[in-house]
């Protein structure tokens, strides 16, 4: 074995410090997707359609914000790396804004009340970007040996799966829980959004003091992000991963939506249609562009398109440096 292929080896503390955190994100980043909308519309008594906006300006803000956090992110010159800093900065953003979105004061109602969601919501994805995008750029940066990439993100998507396990378990919570009354549900919300706030900042902590990031990559900022953009989409698979990655952020809420409310109460097929459409207007555009994704590149393409939008999240996390010099090879 080469010596530079020794000095990629990661222990395995290092893997685990680095997949850690995704238990965390994967419970918040599932809750708020399957419940929000139902505790928002069953609980809090908001609107669908409030809620539906809410969300896709959520999804729209998420389109400038990600770009925004690699773009800083790279150019960030600390004592932390400039990857760890932004893990260390999103702990308490990500803490209070989770425990934000389930615990609204009691004594809110009507447009402050939409207003506090409002906020809470925007507020925690803003924060898990700042989290997400470095971490996602951190793993590619720990090591250049593939092998051993695949096991950062492979602990990494364990490690989310967990979560949104977690999840699931704590969903069904939460709906027994309506059977009590909303009084109850809040109090059930508040506990358990409480604790996995604590939990996943003290796992965001733990991979910042057990991680190290290599000191070839610091400084490695690339040029113009407009520029970088434009060479990304003159690939013609990247550019279909891109597309992946907006049909998936646009539309990806409104299935949730309808998951949730179907597991919470039985609905005819119209209502549950029409519920979801009040909730997300936006899933009519995701429609439209999955026909026309399938219309170009054939219905087997569409398939792989949407079933392949976790390996475009990844591709898309990776340097852009390092995405222009395996261009060639993709294409």
């Amino acid at each position: 074995m080469k010596a530079t292929d020794s000095a990629d080896l990661l222990e395995w503390r290092r893997i685990v410090a680095y997949g850690a955190p995704g238990v965390g994100a994967g419970y918040m980043y599932l809750l708020l997707t399957l419940y929000v909308m139902k505790f928002s519309t069953d609980v809090l008594l908001i609107a669908p359609a409030v809620m539906g906006t809410i969300f896709g300006i959520s999804r729209i803000w998420d389109a400038v914000s990600d770009p925004l956090a690699g773009y800083f992110s790279d150019r960030t010159l600390s004592r932390l790396g400039r990857r760890r800093s932004w893990l260390l900065a999103s702990i308490l953003p990500i803490a209070i804004s989770f425990v934000m979105v389930f615990s609204p004061p009691s004594s809110m109602s009507g447009t402050s009340l939409s207003l506090w969601m409002a906020v809470a919501i925007i507020l925690f994805y803003s924060a898990m970007t700042v989290f997400i995008v470095p971490h996602m750029s951190l793993g590619a940066e720990l090591t250049s040996n593939y092998h051993e990439r695949s096991r950062l993100y492979g602990l990494r998507h364990i490690a989310f799966t967990a979560g949104s396990i977690l999840a699931l378990i704590s969903m069904q919570i939460f709906i027994n829980a309506e059977r009590e009354g909303a009084t109850v549900v809040r109090d059930r919300t508040f506990e358990l959004s409480l604790f996995a706030a604590v939990v996943t900042a003290g796992l965001i902590a733990y991979a910042v003091i057990n991680l190290r990031e290599r000191p070839d990559f610091q400084g490695r900022a690339t040029g113009n992000p407009f520029l970088v953009l434009m060479h990304i989409w003159r690939n013609v698979h990247a550019r279909l991963l891109m597309i992946v990655t907006f049909i998936e952020n646009v539309g990806g809420a409104a299935i949730g939506d309808g998951a949730e409310h179907g597991a919470g109460q039985r609905f005819d097929d119209q209502r549950l249609g029409q519920n979801i459409f009040d909730a997300h207007p936006f899933l009519v555009l995701r429609v439209r562009v999955e026909a026309a994704v399938e219309g170009i590149l054939g219905r087997d393409h569409g398939e792989v398109a949407r079933g392949g939008a976790v390996f475009g999240h990844v591709l898309a996390r990776h340097d852009a440096i390092e995405i222009g010099e395996h261009g060639a090879a993709l294409a």
